[in-house]
């Protein structure tokens, strides 16, 4: 099961249409959630966040992300529910061996409205995706992320509401353009590629030297690999240790010097 950003935002755009179709008075969506990086908190989830609810009609977004140790809400209720719902089956002699199956399990037992989402339509939010996005220093330090022109996001170290109506000074709020090579309010899903005005067909230069890629697939084939991880635009050298959900676990070496660096 996938739980990358085009995953979460695959899931995202039934509810949010169904938001849209019985309470059409909502123009703007808050979002709280925890942090990490490979799902929310990542300029992928960045970039469909301030896109897709454009693209449906909504005006604003505003996603705050909590620290670790924030406990439990509602919406984990609404999980553990349909957990317990699931088990329950399964302990009957009910066999669900597919998220389909669970689905058809669990849609006449509860009130809770359920979504079935196919992998389609999760291949076809990744392909909105451009492949070069604006990486943000300190990313794991933002706390809320704030767009109300679509490809621009503002985002600072804490969550500030006081204003509904704009986005307010407090906390220093940075802004940014997360995808430089779309134009803010451009609707991606219709971009072309502008062609070169003297006819020719130029062949785009690469900003990487040497034996160094970007990596744009991630596959079992990488498993023990070394690359070079960037942070705080400082690089890292390392190997990669595992794959799951969508990202890489790097084992990275401790710099301790211009160009030195040591495995821990």
């Amino acid at each position: 099961m996938k739980h990358d950003p085009p995953a979460i935002w695959a899931q995202l755009e039934p509810v949010l249409q169904f938001l849209k179709e019985n309470h059409a008075r909502i123009k703007k969506l808050f979002f709280i959630s925890d942090g990490p990086t490979m799902q929310y908190r990542g300029k992928k989830n960045f970039f469909l966040l301030s896109t897709i609810p454009f693209w449906m009609g909504f005006t604003a977004v505003n996603w705050s992300f909590l620290e670790d140790g924030h406990g439990k809400g509602p919406a984990d209720g609404v999980g553990a529910t349909m957990k317990r719902t699931a088990d329950s089956q399964g302990a009957r002699g009910t066999d669900i061996p597919t998220a389909k199956a669970l689905y058809d399990t669990l849609f006449p037992l509860t009130k809770v409205k359920l979504f079935y989402v196919e992998e389609d339509e999760i291949n076809r939010v990744s392909t909105l995706l451009p492949k070069e996005l604006t990486t943000i220093k300190g990313t794991l330090s933002i706390h809320q992320v704030i767009c109300t022109t679509p490809g621009t996001i503002h985002y600072r170290v804490l969550s500030c509401f006081c204003n509904s109506e704009a986005i307010c000074p407090c906390f220093h709020p940075s802004s940014t353009n997360i995808a430089p090579q779309v134009q803010p309010g451009r609707d991606v899903r219709t971009s072309e590629p502008t062609a070169p005005e003297n006819g020719s067909h130029s062949t785009p230069s690469s900003e990487y030297e040497g034996t160094l890629c970007p990596v744009d697939d991630i596959t079992k084939d990488l498993l023990g690999k070394w690359c070079v991880i960037t942070y705080d635009d400082n690089p890292y050298p390392g190997i990669i240790a595992d794959i799951a959900e969508g990202g890489l676990e790097v084992k990275v070496m401790h710099y301790i010097g211009r160009n030195r660096f040591f495995c821990p």
